[in-house]
């Protein structure tokens, strides 16, 4: 499809999480969901084009380490199709579980817009709310929506899985 739903100003930020892991989908959706957002998942890179393809995103999260098409390549053809159709460009926001050097240019320079390291934590939260263009929420909003536990603990994980967010 050339021209992608646009979100509206009264619609929930919508917002494409790219992750391979389950687990840090099931974790990113909550977190994000408990932000106000709606929220799609691709798997692969190209499933992310895809999406982009179709639907309008306000914000995409993007895995540095996908398969087949890894985040930079995708984050470049999402660039590219951007322009090609005039829209103006999507905040990608990289994540990375990897501590190799060099990892946050690379995503840069490929397009995106920042690279964070894994896992969503209550600062990373707090800059997408920011480039969603929400209202700063106070700390203690986040805490609530972090659970007030440290980022990836085994019990913020156990509540995101038992709240039915999948």
């Amino acid at each position: 499809m050339d021209d992608p739903r646009p979100a509206s100003p009264t619609d929930a930020p919508r917002v494409l999480v790219v992750e391979d892991s389950t687990i840090n989908q099931a974790l990113a959706r909550c977190h994000l969901q408990r932000l106000g957002c709606t929220v799609d998942v691709a798997v692969t890179g190209y499933e992310a084009v895809e999406a982009a393809r179709r639907t309008r995103y306000d914000l995409i999260l993007m895995d540095y380490r996908l398969p087949r098409l890894d985040g930079c390549a995708a984050t470049r053809i999402l660039r590219r199709l951007e322009r090609s159709q005039n829209r103006p460009p999507v905040p990608i926001l990289g994540l990375t579980a990897s501590l190799e050097p060099g990892i946050q240019q690379r995503c840069v320079q490929a397009g995106m817009d920042r690279c964070y390291r894994k896992p969503l934590n209550e600062t990373i939260l707090r800059e997408i709310r920011q480039w969603l263009g929400q209202a700063p929420e106070t700390a203690s909003a986040l805490q609530v929506v972090m659970r007030q536990e440290p980022s990836g603990s085994v019990p913020a994980r156990a509540r995101c899985s038992a709240s039915g967010v999948r």
